[in-house]
């Protein structure tokens, strides 16, 4: 994918004019928090949009859209897990209390209905944008809700219950660029637009299974500051260490290679390029080595 970086620059531009433009949100933006993550889902929105030769006005907007809800996730969610630092800064609720941080989420979530509003296109495409922003939220709070019943230590947490937690929490918003651009696309059948839909929730299960490999090793040092660890959330590896060996982490390993094998596989037959650029995209962020 050519002048990428050059792309994603702009991207970042207009998406900390978003939050410096807005009258509330700037007062929160100031000191970077909403531009300092990854950046994942503009890069992913920026590659799917290029492939399926969507504009780029369209592309600009379904980044913003899901840039505010992954940061209005971030913002309750520090307050639910009681997180204070947040991409090395204090969180949201820490600096400004808890009330104020619930509001800029919730605030948050409005304006990325807002932008849907504000886009060039007719009552049905917006409609059908509505609804996939509805679907994600429903998805992500049932599963952030399934996550704190599996805290409790008296419940048996399942490798199937784990899957179906990040499915729902972490993949329904990883999916969502996705998601949004197909529907301004019309060369889809409604089996591929599954198909593809579950690939894209599946990578983030993958990407959810490293990020917790990383705090359960972090949970081995430091107990004191590792929130999942605090709170008992079921993180693959608080459910597997209380039986914890090597063989089983290599197996949780080899399980995550194959969701991401078999995931790559669904959006290489789709489109070769796509597959290509989005493996080199996110290989960094979903790969880990034991």
């Amino acid at each position: 994918m050519k002048n990428s970086s050059n792309k994603l620059s702009c991207e970042k531009s207009q998406l900390n004019f978003l939050y410096l433009s807005d009258e509330i949100l700037k007062i929160y933006a100031s000191d970077g928090y909403f531009s300092r993550g990854k950046n994942i889902r503009t890069k992913m929105s920026n590659i799917i949009g290029y492939h399926l030769s969507i504009s780029k006005d369209i592309v600009n907007s379904i980044s913003s859209i899901t840039d505010l809800l992954h940061n209005a996730s971030l913002v309750h969610d520090d307050i639910i897990d009681n997180d204070k630092i947040r991409r090395g800064l204090s969180s949201i609720w820490k600096k400004y209390g808890v009330g104020k941080a619930i509001l800029v989420g919730d605030y948050l979530i409005s304006k990325s209905y807002q932008e849907v509003a504000l886009m060039n296109l007719g009552y049905g495409e917006k409609t059908k944008l509505n609804d996939e922003i509805t679907k994600t939220l429903k998805d992500s709070v049932k599963g952030a809700h399934l996550e704190l019943e599996h805290s409790d230590q008296t419940l048996e947490t399942t490798f199937n219950n784990y899957i179906e937690i990040s499915s729902l929490k972490t993949g329904s918003l990883f999916s969502l660029p996705f998601r949004c651009l197909y529907n301004m696309y019309d060369k889809f059948d409604s089996n591929e637009k599954r198909s593809l839909s579950k690939a894209f929730c599946n990578l983030a299960v993958s990407y959810q299974i490293k990020d917790d490999w990383l705090d359960f090793k972090s949970s081995e040092i430091h107990t004191d500051n590792n929130s999942d660890y605090i709170n008992n959330r079921p993180n693959i590896f608080n459910i597997m260490g209380r039986k914890y060996t090597e063989d089983l982490e290599a197996l949780i390993h080899r399980t995550q290679k194959d969701i991401i094998l078999n995931s790559f596989n669904t959006i290489k037959c789709f489109n070769t390029d796509l597959f290509n650029d989005l493996k080199v995209c996110l290989n960094k962020f979903i790969n880990f080595r034991i």
